[in-house]
């Protein structure tokens, strides 16, 4: 306090406030040793020193710790640093090594991963109720001198909320009907929620029950709203009041048959009212404005839209795999490509060992580093 430096003496102090400052700290690398004492037995001088082996980590004859693969790894598929960047913040602050290097210990990790990263894909394939959502992924080819789209598709189990991601390597666009099949070959599930791209029209015609995402046609009313107003709006409020069920539904916490019965009898009707407005408003209509496109959408798909209704489980879109696929459209912002279809494979795994931990609770980066402690 004012007067009191130089007085010391004439006060008696009562306690004390602590303020506290968050410092950056200058050392962020160190170098941890492992010691292995050289000994021999005192009752025979003679005999061969013993040690004890050497300490191995993660990956063999090599320094990199558990957590430090851990930082790198969720450093590029959590942040969004490509490898490149990190080399180049890591030499900032200390610690210095190649590109190479980097790109080899990430080879290494992935391979050690593969194991759980199948068992992952084996669970997520026996959902019963399973959601899919695909982006594109430029892929370099050599003979080219370019890059090519290829896709990773993500497969999202609803029932847990656990996605994996499918790289489709060697397969041109690699979102085909062909690849879908072969992803879904030993699905066990019942149903699947999808967009409105033909690639997955047979799982409606293969005996399960295919549902589109009603996000996706809301959309579409969305852009025509500052095209055509007065004839989007309409729309506009009666899916406000279908998805105002689905928070009805929630805040009651209802399950199973309680569920579907309050869709059928709140959200049903603004279902059928839509579906007739839009036929009646879409002949008024041009072909080529967004308005008819957005009611063109809903009356193709109007059977697969409201699918949900009689599926407790089910949501009304798609938005939770949309939100689970934005990491990887982010990371792909920054590093742009993968190098060959076995880095595309690599990213595939770490997007869905990372999206697993999300999802699951769980803390990316120790759960990684704890796991290369153990996987051996």
């Amino acid at each position: 306090p004012e007067g009191y430096e130089g007085h010391e003496s004439e006060y008696r102090a009562i306690g004390r406030d602590v303020q506290e400052f968050i410092l950056p700290v200058s050392v962020r690398y160190v170098v941890q040793p492992i010691e292995r004492p050289v000994v021999v037995r005192k009752d025979d001088p003679m005999e061969k020193p013993q040690q004890s082996p050497c300490y191995e980590g993660p990956i063999w004859k090599n320094n990199a710790s558990a957590e430090l693969l851990a930082q790198i790894e969720c450093g590029k598929y959590l942040y969004h640093m490509p490898f490149y960047r990190q080399t180049k913040k890591m030499k900032a602050e200390g610690f210095e090594t190649s590109n190479s290097t980097i790109d080899g210990w990430h080879q290494e990790v992935c391979r050690m991963l593969e194991a759980l990263y199948e068992l992952q894909r084996q669970r997520v394939m026996q959902s019963r109720l399973l959601a899919a959502d695909g982006s594109p992924m430029p892929v370099i080819d050599n003979e080219k001198k370019r890059t090519v789209k290829q896709y990773i598709i993500q497969y999202r189990s609803i029932d847990t909320g656990v996605p994996v991601f499918i790289s489709t390597p060697g397969s041109g666009s690699g979102r085909g009907k062909a690849v879908i099949e072969a992803n879904l070959g030993d699905w066990t599930g019942s149903a699947l929620m999808c967009d409105a791209y033909s690639g997955y029209d047979w799982v409606g015609k293969a005996g399960r029950v295919l549902c589109r995402c009603a996000a996706h046609m809301r959309r579409g009313f969305e852009r025509a709203m500052s095209e055509n107003p007065n004839v989007a709006t309409p729309a506009m409020a009666l899916m406000q009041d279908i998805y105002a069920v689905e928070a009805i539904v929630k805040m009651r916490g209802l399950e199973g048959s309680g569920k579907t019965a309050l869709r059928r009898e709140l959200a049903g009707p603004n279902w059928e009212l839509l579906k007739l407005w839009c036929m009646e408003k879409i002949v008024e209509l041009p072909e080529d404005t967004l308005t008819y496109k957005a009611m063109g959408y809903l009356l193709r798909h109007y059977d697969e839209l409201t699918a949900y209704l009689d599926i407790a489980d089910m949501p009304v879109d798609n938005n939770d795999t949309e939100r689970a696929i934005r990491s990887m459209v982010m990371g792909k912002q920054s590093y742009l490509f993968c190098r060959n279809d076995e880095a595309c494979q690599r990213a595939a795994i770490m997007y869905s060992m990372l999206g697993a931990c999300k999802v699951l609770g769980k803390d990316p980066e120790k759960w990684l580093a704890y796991t290369l402690k153990h996987i051996g």
